[in-house]
C-alpha cells in the first residue's frame, strides 16, 4: 500500500510539474512576443514616415514605453547603423554621448548583419548592458522597398520581462532556470537535477531553454500518510502474528488433550485386556474344577 501510495503521489507530482512547465512556456512566449511587437511598431513608424524627426520619435517611443514596462529604451539607428534617436535619455546617456557604428562593432555587428541580411528582427542577449543590468536587445531592420534605411532597436530589461511573464504562477515549490541559445544561464537556479521538465522558448530568431523541477524539500511524499500506513501495516502484522500464535497454542492444547485421552484409552484398553485374561483364567479353572469333581463323582 505504501509503494502504491508513493507511486501514485509521484505520478500526480509529475503531471502537475508538466502542467506548470507548459503554462510557463506559454506565458513566456506570449509575453515576449507581445513586448517585442513594440520594436515592429517603431519600424512601421519609419516605413510610413521616413522623415520622422527626434520630437516625433520621442512622442511615439514615450507612448510605447507607457504600455510596455519591460522596455528599458527604444532607439533608432540610421542607414549607417549609427544610433541617432534614443528614448528615454535618462540612464542611456552613454548611448548618446558615445555612439557607435553597430555594424562594425565586434559584439553587436554580427547580430546587426544578420538582421539586415535576413530582413527580420534579430535578438542579442541576454547580456550585461552598458547602461547596467541584464538586458535583451532586439534590432529590426527597416526597408523601403529594397533600400535599407535604418534599425528600430528595443532594449528590454530581462528580469522585468520574466517577472511579468511568470506573475500569477505559484513557483514557491519549484526551482527553474533559463539559459540562452548558447547554454549560458541568465535567470533562475543552476542547481536543477533529476527528472525535470524542459521547454524551448522562441524569442524572435533565438531560442531559450526553460527547465523546471520541484525543490528538494517538496519531492518527498507526505510523511504523515506514510507513517499512518506503516502503523496500520504494523498493527495488521502484529494482529496476524498474535492470531497465528493463538491458533498454534490452541492446536498444541488440542494435541495435548488428544494425547492424554489416547493414553487414558490405552490404559483402559490394557486394563480391559487384563480383566478379560483373568476372567478366561478363572473360567478355565472353574471348568477344570468341575471336570475334576465329575470325575470324583
Amino acid at each position: 500500500i505504501d509503494r502504491w501510495q508513493v507511486t501514485h503521489w509521484r505520478e500526480e507530482k509529475g503531471i502537475e510539474l508538466h502542467g506548470i512547465a507548459e503554462l510557463c512556456q506559454t506565458r513566456l512566449e506570449n509575453v515576449i512576443a507581445s513586448r517585442l511587437n513594440a520594436v515592429q511598431a517603431l519600424s512601421s513608424l519609419f516605413v510610413m514616415h521616413p522623415e520622422t524627426n527626434s520630437e516625433e520619435f520621442t512622442h511615439f517611443a514615450a507612448m510605447l514605453l507607457k504600455f510596455n514596462p519591460p522596455i528599458r529604451a527604444l532607439q533608432y539607428a540610421d542607414s549607417k547603423t549609427r544610433v541617432t534617436y534614443v528614448y528615454p535619455t535618462e540612464r542611456n546617456e552613454i548611448t548618446i554621448t558615445k555612439p557607435i557604428i553597430l555594424l562594425t562593432d565586434p559584439e553587436r555587428g554580427p547580430f546587426v548583419e544578420k538582421a539586415i541580411s535576413q530582413k527580420t528582427a534579430s535578438v542579442q542577449g541576454p547580456f550585461e548592458l552598458r547602461q547596467g543590468g541584464t538586458g535583451l536587445v532586439v534590432r529590426s531592420p527597416i526597408f523601403l522597398g529594397e533600400s535599407f534605411i535604418g534599425l528600430a532597436i528595443g532594449v528590454y530589461d530581462v528580469p522585468v520581462l520574466i517577472q511579468e511573464a511568470l506573475t500569477g504562477i505559484n513557483l514557491n515549490q519549484f526551482a527553474y532556470r533559463l539559459v540562452d541559445s548558447e547554454g549560458r544561464l541568465f535567470s533562475g537556479s543552476d542547481n536543477i537535477s533529476g527528472d525535470f521538465q524542459e521547454r524551448f522558448i522562441s524569442v524572435a530568431d533565438s531560442q531559450w531553454t526553460f527547465s523546471l523541477n520541484w525543490k528538494k524539500d517538496t519531492v518527498h511524499p507526505p510523511v504523515l500518510t506514510r507513517v499512518l500506513i506503516m502503523v496500520c501495516g504494523a498493527g495488521f502484522l502484529l494482529s496476524s502474528l498474535l492470531l497465528i500464535y493463538f491458533l498454534r497454542a490452541q492446536t498444541k492444547r488440542l494435541q495435548r488433550i488428544v494425547e492424554e485421552r489416547t493414553q487414558d484409552l490405552s490404559k483402559s484398553n490394557k486394563s480391559l485386556i487384563n480383566e478379560i485374561f483373568e476372567r478366561e483364567e478363572t473360567e478355565k479353572s472353574l471348568r477344570e474344577s468341575e471336570a475334576h469333581l465329575r470325575t470324583l463323582i
